[in-house]
């Protein structure tokens, strides 16, 4: 089987618990996933997968005309991937490193120093099409939470790579939650850059969560 790269939300531990609670014969219970090689698949609570046949294209995007994001102004700080071809810049007045993992997957995680906002990596060295991993993110958020809205779906150019900034807006076990997305697919791998805030918590920490976003760089070398 090839190996899985699932996008998520944070609430990746809601999502295992409910399919593994399933019915494992039940049909209707899945997440949706991608393969290395960019297929969609639809993974089920017993572990057995098989293959959607929805077909996504490619969209043809002029990077000429992208807003370009760099990192921001005192984000001194630098936590570089020890797996990985990426790092973060950060202002440590801001951010700090957790020393363990909220997430399996996760390469980084990081909690805001007031504790309201936290933001992780999920990393692989192989890559798919940014379409494809929007696809899969959007359909396991719905997932999570049916009434998952996408606020904002939007190419930058972020510290020189065209990424794909998301933004979505729903509710799980009666709680708002708001999410920001940088996705990148390149030579470089695949990587997800997610932080999120609950409640009124998004609201006074949107700057905030925006510059860990923007201190996302891929690295050349």
């Amino acid at each position: 089987m090839k190996k899985i790269i699932i996008p998520h939300l944070i609430l990746l531990s809601i999502l295992c618990t409910a399919l593994s609670a399933a019915d494992k014969t039940d049909k209707s219970k899945y997440i949706y996933a991608t393969t290395e090689d960019g297929r969609l698949i639809k993974v089920y609570p017993d572990g057995k997968w098989e293959s959607e046949t929805k077909k996504i294209s490619a969209v043809e995007i002029d990077e000429s005309k992208l807003e370009k994001f760099q990192i921001p102004e005192g984000a001194v700080s630098i936590k570089k991937s020890e797996n990985y071809k990426y790092s973060i810049y950060y202002k440590p007045e801001d951010w700090k490193i957790l020393n363990y993992q909220i997430n399996e997957l996760s390469d980084t995680t990081m909690v805001s120093t007031n504790h309201e906002c936290y933001a992780i990596v999920i990393a692989e060295r192989t890559s798919v099409s940014l379409e494809t991993l929007k696809e899969a993110v959007l359909i396991n958020a719905k997932k999570a939470s049916s009434d998952i809205q996408t606020i904002k779906s939007e190419y930058r150019i972020v510290n020189g790579k065209k990424m794909l900034f998301l933004v979505l807006f729903g509710t799980v076990m009666d709680a708002p939650i708001k999410y920001y997305y940088y996705l990148y697919s390149g030579v470089d791998g695949a990587f997800q850059v997610i932080a999120f805030a609950t409640g009124i918590n998004f609201v006074n920490n949107e700057k905030k969560i925006e510059e860990i976003l923007n201190g996302f760089a891929v690295n050349t070398n």
